[in-house]
């Protein structure tokens, strides 16, 4: 009597059902019916209790398919065939099993968990529970309120998780009850041998694991051009744009900077020219990573303490950052010391491929502590960016919270962090005589770049203002300004920005004073990071033109996942073709030019190889690896913020 009874009040209270008992037939009647026929059970003899379970048997099997047939509306694939078939030859016992509605739910009694030991008892059953966020109305319908159940219910084995999810959907959308976003469902069998189980989930493991590798899920992810309503589209071709000044910098400079040119004197006064300038001056590109890293850190975050009441699990918040860093940087390392000596040949080769810095400290690299060395100590040199970016992360949270709780006084931090970064690259400037720019002359190359090139403390200023870009965004997602203003912005951005790149020059034609230099290395990449800015929220809220058409166009958007690795692949290319050459380097802008484009398509085409090899599956091993109710929880938010 207990089954029928528990099964009779499922059906009647949830699924809006009544059976007639006494004549074995099933039908739908009003819910309400269930409270006359509870009385009823206390005068029911057995012969009318076997009739009664048989026509309950008969409604739930009635029940049972026409949900299998109801449209699903999840995101997964269709119920698969084994499954459809098992369900509706559905035992009533494992639908006792089933958890149900409890008492109390707005005190937080959200865990209808079922009789997992009766599920399980049957054999070819699991006990599953759904975690899903419903949808209750509130005050007559007028207000909604979420509320977090832990749903235990018993299906065949034959269902799949994605199956039983599917169906969830299903039943609660036929009840005219809604979830949010999709349930998580997971499984898990009793009574099962030990050995089997243990094998069993090791091969769940092990397919889940070689599917992160698998390369057509990351071909699609890094293929995918499509924009959420949500996203910054601007960004994309920014990215793009400055990973090309970057390897344009260093396909004209690695050649002068190693006397490779067969007319090094020509190839100095080629420099001196003005509209050469913009090619020596790459460092600005650097910058805008920065601003970049900033701005969407700061963007993103603080969307998501928006909705957790300025809660993060900060621990993950970092091991997601040295996850997505450290596998392919490992790997390009790996590559510069045992496979890049086997690629090419010529007379300069063996100088070129002796490599004892990554012998000795590439465990500073996976540090990232590499910059606060010497850079005669640094192993792949140009990754000096890295250390640098992972240091401003560390540092950011503690920012990131004032800006959430007392903003007033996160912003007047971020001023102050800044003001003091720009003080001390003016002084250092002034203490050494380094001249302006990498290309001052003062103190030499190497000096400048030990002294201040590559520190934190000299080079943070343009990621504090992309965190007060983000900071904007987030504040005023949609930025109203008069079209003066517009205006303005727009023509001291391209003045200034015009400046910042070409004053330098003057330096080959007239000694800057100690005061001149200083003003300059202390602010140009602060004034710089600050036009790139007003790019950035020019586009955001509609203030950009064809500027942000053209820099929001889908194509940018594969190719810049790619940017990371080409960073840290180009100077690899670039190096393998300027030293497997048997003569020295022609000094002319063709040859110039034919370098530079020969190294961006080899270095996108090297990358794609590494993103898909590395970058990509360590990402989706990330998932696999952490553990489900927290990636859920990020995953539910990214959702949203990018839908």
């Amino acid at each position: 009597m207990a089954v029928v009874l528990s099964v009779l009040l499922l059906f009647c209270f949830c699924f809006g059902f009544h059976v007639d008992g006494v004549n074995g037939t099933s039908g739908h009647r009003p819910t309400a019916g269930v409270f006359s026929w509870y009385n009823k059970f206390s005068m029911m003899n057995i012969d009318e209790l076997n009739r009664l379970e048989t026509g309950i048997r008969n409604a739930k099997d009635d029940l049972m398919s026409e949900l299998m047939s109801f449209p699903e509306t999840g995101t997964v694939s269709t119920i698969s065939p084994g499954c459809i078939k098992d369900t509706v030859t559905f035992p009533i016992q494992a639908l006792d099993a089933f958890g149900k509605p409890r008492s109390g739910i707005l005190g937080e009694s959200f865990y209808w968990l079922g009789n997992f030991h009766e599920c399980t008892s049957l054999g070819t059953y699991q006990h599953c529970v759904a975690d899903m966020q419903i949808n209750a109305p509130m005050n007559n319908g007028t207000t909604n309120l979420t509320v977090p159940i832990y749903w235990g219910i018993c299906m065949p084995k034959s269902c799949s998780e994605d199956d039983i999810e599917i169906l969830i959907i299903n039943i609660l959308q036929y009840i005219a009850i809604f979830v949010q976003g999709n349930p998580l469902v997971e499984c898990e069998m009793s009574n099962a041998d030990p050995v089997c189980a243990t094998i069993s989930a090791l091969g769940r493991f092990l397919t889940k694991f070689l599917l992160c590798f698998a390369v057509n899920r990351s071909l699609d992810k890094l293929l995918n051009a499509k924009q959420g309503d949500k996203s910054v589209g601007c960004l994309n071709g920014i990215r793009v744009l400055s990973i090309s000044w970057v390897i344009m910098a260093h396909s004209f400079l690695y050649p002068l900077q190693q006397f490779l040119y067969d007319n090094t004197i020509e190839a100095y006064d080629f420099v001196k020219r003005l509209d050469f300038t913009v090619v020596i001056q790459g460092e600005y590109a650097v910058d805008t990573f920065f601003l970049l890293s900033g701005c969407l850190l700061t963007y993103l975050t603080l969307g998501k303490m928006a909705h957790t009441n300025g809660k993060l699990p900060w621990g993950l918040f970092y091991f997601h950052r040295f996850w997505r860093l450290t596998p392919v940087y490992a790997a390009v390392i790996l590559f510069f010391l045992f496979l890049d000596p086997y690629i090419g040949n010529g007379p300069l080769w063996y100088h070129y491929i002796d490599h004892p810095n990554c012998e000795k400290y590439w465990w500073r690299n996976l540090l990232y502590i590499s910059n606060l060395f010497p850079k005669s100590e640094m192993c792949i040199d140009w990754s000096w960016y890295l250390p640098n970016d992972m240091q401003f992360f560390v540092i950011s949270p503690f920012i990131l919270i004032l800006l959430h709780k007392v903003p007033k006084v996160g912003a007047g931090l971020l001023a102050t962090f800044t003001a003091i970064s720009i003080i001390i690259k003016a002084s250092l400037t002034a203490k050494y005589g380094m001249g302006g720019g990498l290309v001052g002359g003062g103190g030499g190359a190497g000096a400048y770049w030990d002294k201040i090139y590559d520190k934190p403390w000299t080079r943070i200023s343009p990621y504090f203002v992309g965190m007060a870009v983000g900071f904007i965004m987030v504040r005023r997602p949609h930025l109203r300004m008069r079209p003066i203003v517009v205006l303005c912005g727009w023509a001291l951005a391209f003045v200034v920005g015009l400046v910042v790149i070409y004053v330098i020059n003057n330096q080959f034609y007239r000694k800057w004073s100690i005061a001149e230099q200083s003003i300059y290395n202390g602010l140009a990449s602060f004034t710089w990071a600050l036009c790139v800015g007003w790019v950035i929220l020019a586009c955001k809220n509609g203030y950009g033109g064809w500027i942000n058409t053209f820099l929001s166009w889908n194509f940018w958007v594969p190719v810049g996942r790619l940017t990371y690795t080409v960073y840290l692949v180009h100077p690899i290319i670039l190096r393998n073709i300027l030293f497997s050459i048997s003569n020295p380097y022609s000094g002319k802008i063709i040859p110039m030019t034919t370098t530079f484009t020969g190294g961006i398509v080899l270095s996108h085409m090297v990358a794609f190889v590494f993103a898909l090899a590395i970058e990509f599956p360590f990402a989706n091993l990330e998932k696999l690896l952490i553990p489900s109710n927290v990636a859920k929880k990020y995953s539910e938010k990214e959702r949203k913020e990018q839908a």
